[in-house]
């Protein structure tokens, strides 16, 4: 759930403004939610003694950019790993995205992610806030909604056989009946019409577009070569590191494609585009002097030529996205306790089994 279907449903809002009428006004995004992190959890440090002489390399106030570089990305991959190794993991997303082909839209996708021992259960909801596509379609807002609005879920009880299940407006019997809150876990639907897929772990590998292991952070394979803006601070007070980087999209050589053709691949499939490419890629994390995520958050932009209908039009689509991390159970318990129907679960496997819908 790295990316909670931010990039997909970005790229469906991308493909259906291509085939309406010019708009006018650019929509109106909508405010993000205002979702405090985790603290901080009591866990020993994983950072290892040898990633930590390159972070504090690149903390020092003479660093290079190349060890700033080295620093970031030696913390990145560190995060990645400590967070595949824990054992529970909580997590909520919240993204949006504009997408403008002749029309215009934009589309908020908020999720979360539970994992306990080799169970996880993510969850994730797309919902178009506003579309202008001229005075060709009456109620344009709508029509792209009953398009559009989706919301899926995933559940793997021990990481080698997956279930996937997607609700989609707009199906006639099959409409979902989406339900949205102003809390946890701010979107839910009736599933009952919709059938459970089962995918064997190669199988996931290909339909996720896993780059390497199943919940990792990212599917971009980064280098230090092809990224650029790097910075890393240490805030002593509050315990976290804070990271930045830039993927170098204005030097589109051999390191560049080594770190988005699998990823660019993917989007290009789904937009039915063969040149579709970054213009700007950025990425923040928030990670704790542990080495646990606080937050990670991304901003991204592309530009294609979609092929629709035998047409081809040019296009853009922004996207954003922030997630926030909990490691303590008593802390998550707290954050689901704000919907009715998972207030009863005392532990982790009490919330996995009211999640699990097999």
């Amino acid at each position: 759930m790295k990316k909670f279907l931010i990039v997909i449903s970005v790229i469906l809002l991308f493909a259906l403004t291509a085939t309406m009428a010019v708009g006018c006004k650019q929509p109106t995004p909508v405010e993000p939610l205002d979702i405090e992190a985790g603290s901080r959890p009591d866990f020993a440090n994983g950072i290892t003694a040898s990633e930590l002489v390159v972070i504090n390399a690149g903390l020092a106030s003479n660093a290079t950019d190349a060890q700033r570089k080295a620093a970031v990305l030696c913390l990145f991959y560190a995060a990645d790993r400590i967070q595949l190794a824990a054992d529970t993991l909580f997590k909520i997303s919240d993204g949006s995205g504009y997408a403008k082909s002749g029309a215009e839209g934009n589309m908020t996708v908020r999720g979360f992610y539970f994992r306990s021992g080799s169970s996880f259960y993510s969850q994730t909801a797309g919902q178009i806030t506003s579309a202008n596509v001229g005075s060709l379609i009456p109620n344009a807002t709508n029509v792209a909604r009953n398009m559009l609005d989706q919301l899926g879920r995933t559940y793997t009880p021990d990481m080698e056989t997956f279930y996937r299940q997607k609700a989609e407006d707009g199906k006639g019997a099959n409409k979902p009946n989406v339900a949205a809150y102003d809390h946890f876990p701010y979107v839910s639907a009736d599933y009952s019409k919709c059938k459970a897929e089962e995918f064997t772990l190669e199988q996931w590998r290909t339909k996720d577009r896993i780059l390497n292991t199943v919940g990792e952070l990212s599917n971009f394979a980064f280098n230090v070569n092809a990224i650029k803006d790097a910075e890393i601070s240490l805030n002593e007070e509050e315990h976290f590191y804070r990271i930045e980087f830039a993927l170098d999209t204005g030097n589109k050589g051999t390191d560049y494609d080594d770190v988005v053709n699998f990823a660019r691949e993917g989007l290009r499939e789904a937009s039915t585009s063969d040149n579709l490419d970054y213009v700007i890629y950025n990425v923040t994390l928030e990670i704790w002097d542990n080495g646990y995520i606080r937050t990670f958050s991304s901003v991204e932009n592309w530009e294609a030529t979609l092929k629709i209908y035998g047409l081809k039009l040019d296009g853009v689509s922004d996207s954003s996205n922030t997630t926030s991390y909990y490691w303590d159970w008593e802390e998550i318990k707290d954050v689901i306790d704000d919907y009715e129907a998972y207030d009863e679960a005392e532990t982790p496997a009490d919330f996995l089994n009211i999640l699990n819908w097999r």
